[in-house]
């Protein structure tokens, strides 16, 4: 994908809840959906790519505004053994977005059948997804397909900087180049 400076891969994509992301560890790990449609890559074949120096892009599309989008200069995923463990930084937005994904910065993926959030509350449930969950979120790219601003939704926290906190995004791309 060639735009902003691309070219750009696409690790991550949702834009009509024909693929359920309400996955066990294992579809995580090795990774689901339909390249040209909804997907998910996989961790063992992301962390491929980030054997190079890679930056993040996350574009989201509101139910109600364009496209926009945040951009992270580090960003690595652990091994699984570490839980894939995320590490972001660097953080940059045109766009206005607040940083959604610091509060996850260092934290280990979570899915129903392999909770590593340390929290006593069971995010994956609640929120009806996986992630890197502490206690619990600022952003659930990874949970329902619903126009809602709802706590399980696919959310990003203040989305739109005047609306509730959990603000329901409509599309999410996911994608990486080489810094």
């Amino acid at each position: 994908m060639d735009t902003a400076g691309g070219p750009w891969t696409i690790f991550a994509r949702r834009y009509d809840g024909s693929v359920d992301f309400f996955r066990t560890w294992k579809g995580y790990r090795n990774g689901f959906g339909y390249l040209l449609g909804e997907f998910w890559l996989g961790f063992e074949n992301l962390r491929l790519l980030l054997a190079q120096d890679m930056l993040l892009r996350i574009e989201m599309e509101g139910w109600t505004t364009g496209l926009k989008y945040a951009e992270y200069s580090t960003f690595y995923i652990s091994d699984e053994a570490s839980k894939y463990a995320l590490t972001i930084g660097g953080f940059s937005s045109p766009d206005g977005l607040f940083d959604a994904l610091k509060y996850h910065n260092n934290r280990c993926f979570t899915t129903f059948d392999n909770v590593n959030s340390g929290f006593s509350r069971d995010c994956t449930t609640d929120a009806h997804g996986a992630w890197w969950y502490g206690a619990c979120l600022d952003s659930n790219l990874f949970g329902m397909y619903k126009q809602e601003d709802d706590y399980n939704a696919m959310v990003w926290e203040y989305f739109y900087s005047t609306d509730t906190r959990y603000t329901a995004v409509r599309t999410v791309v996911m994608m990486l180049r080489k810094a």
